[in-house]
Parts: structure tokens; C-alpha cells; sequence
């Protein structure tokens, strides 16, 4: 009759710690997958929060220079104005030019602050 072996207790115990040193490696590779996927999307999260903030900060500056055109529009306009107003200053074809131009400033400056009204919705999110 052929002897059964029988396993030495050192080996069944050494298998044992070879079984739980398998299911911690799998539990922390688990993990760091985990982590890796929670990084990414913060990260993501992130580049998409940046790029939101400098479109804010762009239209803004969109903004700003909206009204700075708006400004000098009416300035041009008050100045022709004024000089309209002096009747000696402006007669005959150079009246009409001045005239001409102080209403061409006029619309631009309602056009500039129509936009801006827009803009400033977009800047102001």
C-alpha cells in the first residue's frame, strides 16, 4: 500500500499567508484603481473650472472695452455738439458734415451700449 504523504504544518501554514498576502495585493490594487478614477475626474473637473473662469474673465474684458468705445463715442458726439452750437463756428456744407458725424456718433453709441447690456450678462455669470 502506497503511503499518503501528509503536508507539513510549516507548509499549510505558510500557503495560508501566501493566501492573505494574494487578497491584500488585490484589495490595495483595487483601491489604487479606484483613486486613479477619482484623480482623473478631479483633475478634469478642474482644467473645466480654469477654462470657465478665463472665459468669464475674457468676457469681461470684453466688457470693459465695450464700454470704453461707448465713452468715446459720447465724448466725439458732446464735442461736435458744442461745436455745432456755435453758430459761428459751423455753417453751410460744414454744418451738415458735423451733423452728419454727431448723429453717426449717436447710433454708435446706442449700438455699443445694447451690446454691452448683453455682454455684461455673459461677464457677470
Amino acid at each position: 500500500m502506497p503511503e499518503v504523504e501528509l503536508p507539513n504544518p510549516e507548509e499549510l501554514e505558510e500557503r495560508r499567508d501566501k493566501s492573505f498576502s494574494r487578497r491584500v495585493a488585490l484589495t490595495t490594487a483595487v483601491y489604487a484603481v479606484v483613486l486613479a478614477i477619482a484623480s482623473l475626474g478631479g483633475a478634469n473637473a478642474m482644467k473645466e473650472m480654469l477654462l470657465a473662469q478665463q472665459q468669464s474673465s475674457d468676457q469681461w474684458a470684453f466688457y470693459q472695452a465695450k464700454v470704453l468705445r461707448e465713452h468715446l463715442y459720447r465724448a466725439q458726439k458732446l464735442v461736435l455738439e458744442a461745436e455745432l452750437a456755435d453758430a459761428t463756428a459751423a455753417r453751410g456744407p460744414r454744418q451738415e458734415k458735423l451733423q452728419a458725424l454727431a448723429a453717426r456718433f449717436a447710433e454708435e453709441e446706442t449700438r455699443y451700449n445694447a451690446e454691452k447690456k448683453d455682454i455684461e450678462k455673459d461677464a457677470k455669470k
